[in-house]
């Protein structure tokens, strides 16, 4: 049991940002050994182990200090004019690729197979970027011409 609760007490030291609670410590007797038993020893104990439950949480000032990380990223441009850039339209714009990069992210799918059937030679893999670039023009125009036509009729 001593062992038990010093371990835990090293493993709580290691803990930055978190806390344990609702410790307890449990006496469990060891299982057998498979095959068969040996001769009973009577002066021998049985081996008992002493695990640990707890409950690991958060602590309040690990929260902040988390919330107050993932509020923050950086946008660089070389446009240095804040007329022209304003960082409203800096973000808008930043956001806006993500349209474009949800239509290639078909590629990392395991299921599509491109490797394998059609980029044999380089001019396949340059064949299929430009198939696969006008399509998403294709379907990026229709989108926008279906969304200024929603706007007009509210």
């Amino acid at each position: 049991k001593p062992d038990a609760i010093s371990a835990l007490m090293r493993f709580q030291d290691t803990l930055t940002g978190y806390k344990l609670t609702q410790v307890t410590l449990v006496a469990v007797a060891a299982k057998r050994p498979p095959g068969r038993p040996k001769r009973a020893n009577p002066s021998e104990p049985p081996t008992i182990g002493y695990p640990w439950q707890a409950i690991l949480e958060r602590t309040a000032e690990y929260e902040v200090q988390c919330q107050q990380r993932h509020r923050r990223f950086i946008l660089a441009t070389n446009v240095l004019d804040a007329q022209t850039y304003p960082a409203e339209r800096l973000l808008r714009e930043y956001k806006g690729q993500q349209q474009v990069e949800r239509g290639f992210r078909f590629l990392k799918d395991p299921l599509f197979f491109t490797s394998s059937v059609f980029v044999k030679k380089p001019q396949r893999v340059e064949a299929l970027a430009l198939v696969m670039v006008l399509t998403l023009l294709v379907y990026s125009l229709g989108q926008r011409k279906l969304r200024a036509q929603l706007d007009q009729t509210g």
